[in-house]
């Protein structure tokens, strides 16, 4: 009888404490100012959930499964892009590269190792996107991934990041969502990988909430396979915090930022980065409050947290100088301008050699050829990597050995035609996915002077600036064909001090 008693007390005492918890979880945060605490999260009768809750909302949070505490002198790793200059006129935007300049100043200020990443094509973001994951997973205890550009949510639910060489889908196209995952890059994935590498801290920082860019094309959103403006929600594993320029949904401005160079919600998150003593979510609850402010409620940052320790940036002793930054752009034919005429070919043995585009398709035994040729600067430094399914990196250029004759520095206007004039390769058996890097530089690329047998891994992780064109054209020029000389359509691009163009092929 006592033993009866005693349980019976044992638990009326629980369910006064699973009140308490029900209790204080009726008090939330808005979603514009979401955070999650380290307190059990429980269901509600009225089948809503906690702002940040990761999974089911019954989801009883394990505290052994929490990740380890974070030590201010962790190594800190992130991947940073900034697209502003896209190949569709209607894509174009101001300030997407200066944000990722900015950022990418103030992170290294930080102690971060930084990788820079400008106007990405397709190709680019993808190879760099996978070797961040890779590099997480080596000894780094802090993650960041920074994304400024065009951003747009599947009817699935789903964030793609758009690349610079994003085409929407026409109206033959059966299944626009699948056609845009192809082609752009899955934000959800981004995080699932960061989640894997199981870094006592991770941040996400989308500044890619901008409105939706093919809504005033002629096949409307529905055909774009997209779901409305903005982005969709998305869920914080342990020890991650996601931030969004703005709220699910709502789009966010692309200028604003009181310098005139940035937009206006990383230039408020740039000034809290390296406020002494904030605490990480304390960072961006400011960075909340001050852009709501600024836009009188018109723009409210949104922030999903599963960040369980305290995290400063800078300590409260220390005084972090706001960092320089670069923000100077192109000019067109002025001799600061890297300037070249690139085209891969496919040459089908008649006097209309066909250009290839990311995407296109070769079948084994099909012949191709490149036609390069730089311009504005009297000389100039040009690599080309070709990377094959089994992700084996060829030096196509220079390669003197091998193929052409000629070697860097090249003086401008001089023509080069790889593998010679008037000849070709032909395409092996190792059907996949081919890649193709050209590089153009002021000056020596050590990491590619040096290149030998490593990976596309080893180029991206090296600090070698990747930025892509500026500005990018369609022209007609001559080409050494294996039939002779024929005018055929080139692209030309142009940068500042060098310049990367990717692409990939179907090799079937």
């Amino acid at each position: 009888m006592i033993k009866f008693i005693y349980n019976k007390a044992i638990l009326f005492l629980l369910i006064i404490s699973l009140s308490a918890c029900v209790s204080d979880q009726e008090t939330k945060t808005p979603p514009h100012t979401a955070q999650v605490t380290p307190t059990t999260s429980i269901a509600k009768s009225n089948g809503s959930r906690d702002i940040g809750d990761r999974g089911a909302m019954d989801e009883i949070v394990d505290r052994t499964q929490v990740p380890p505490p974070i030590k201010s002198s962790s190594r800190r790793i992130a991947l940073v892009i900034g697209n502003s200059h896209y190949d569709l006129d209607q894509l174009q935007l101001d300030n997407p590269v200066n944000d990722a300049r900015a950022m990418t100043a103030t992170l290294k200020s930080l102690g971060f190792e930084v990788t820079p990443l400008e106007n990405a094509s397709y190709t680019m973001m993808k190879d760099t996107v996978d070797a961040f994951r890779r590099r997480l997973t080596q000894n780094s205890e802090v993650g960041l991934f920074y994304f400024a550009g065009h951003g747009i949510k599947s009817k699935s639910g789903l964030n793609y990041l758009i690349p610079t060489d994003y085409r929407p889908p026409t109206k033959e196209v059966k299944d626009p969502e699948n056609y845009t995952a192809q082609r752009s890059i899955d934000a959800d994935s981004i995080r699932n990988s960061m989640e894997e590498s199981k870094n006592p801290l991770n941040i996400i920082i989308l500044d890619a909430c901008r409105n939706d860019p093919f809504a005033t094309r002629s096949m409307g959103k529905r055909s774009a396979g997209l779901a409305g403006d903005g982005l969709a929600e998305m869920k914080a594993p342990r020890g991650t915090l996601i931030a969004f320029a703005t709220s699910p949904g709502d789009t966010a401005a692309d200028s604003g930022g009181p310098n005139g160079k940035n937009g206006l919600y990383t230039w408020h998150l740039l000034q809290n980065l390296i406020t002494p003593g904030l605490d990480i979510t304390d960072v961006f609850k400011n960075v909340q409050r001050d852009v709501a402010t600024a836009t009188s409620g018109g723009q409210r940052p949104w922030t999903n947290s599963s960040v369980y320790d305290k995290f400063v940036l800078v300590p409260a002793s220390s005084i972090v100088a706001e960092p320089k930054v670069d923000f100077s752009t192109y000019q067109a034919s002025s001799s600061r301008t890297v300037g070249v005429e690139f085209a891969m070919f496919h040459d089908n043995g008649t006097s209309n050699p066909r250009p290839l585009r990311h995407g296109d398709a070769l079948m084994s035994g099909d012949k191709y050829f490149f036609h390069i040729k730089t311009a504005n600067r009297p000389e100039n430094y040009i690599y080309l990597l070709q990377i094959d399914s089994s992700k084996k990196v060829f030096k196509l250029f220079p390669n003197p050995t091998r193929y052409q004759t000629i070697t860097n520095p090249i003086s401008a206007n001089t023509p080069i035609t790889l593998p010679r004039p008037h000849k070709s390769w032909v395409l092996d058996k190792t059907v996949g996915k081919e890649k193709f890097y050209l590089f153009v530089s002021s000056k020596p690329i050590v990491v590619l002077e040096e290149f030998k047998n490593g990976t596309m891994d080893d180029v991206i992780n090296s600090g070698l600036p990747l930025r892509g064109p500026t500005e990018t054209l369609a022209d007609r020029t001559s080409v050494a064909a294996s039939t002779g000389n024929v005018n055929a359509v080139v692209q030309k691009l142009a940068d500042t001090d060098n310049l990367t163009h990717s692409f990939t092929i179907e090799h079937r």
